[in-house]
């Protein structure tokens, strides 16, 4: 079964695999059931960016990303490899478990 809706000029389909909902968004999978904390890593990614003085154009470049991935990694409308975070936790001078501490 295939969903498809518009989110904020988003294109999102939500298609049902053996009843767990998958996140289909620019090309990119992600199950849904984790879009919450997709969310709060593009919260703390944002959070610790602002308080290191960076604009997601200049982090993205800092990356080797464009700035549309950066903003979509903070916006939570793709996933995020690990190879990602372990840079950016070099740049932003944070632990991955400072990215992965998510406030409730």
């Amino acid at each position: 079964m295939t969903c498809v809706k518009h989110h904020n000029t988003v294109f999102t389909r939500f298609i049902l695999l053996e009843n767990h909902p998958i996140l289909y968004i620019w090309g990119d999978f992600m199950n849904a059931a984790y879009y919450h904390q997709y969310k709060s890593l593009g919260l703390n990614i944002a959070f610790y960016r602002k308080a290191r003085g960076f604009t997601q154009m200049q982090l993205a470049e800092k990356l080797n990303i464009d700035r549309s991935h950066m903003s979509a990694i903070e916006l939570a409308t793709v996933g995020v490899s690990l190879d990602v975070i372990f840079h950016l936790c070099e740049i932003l001078e944070v632990s991955p478990k400072d990215l992965f501490d998510f406030r409730t």
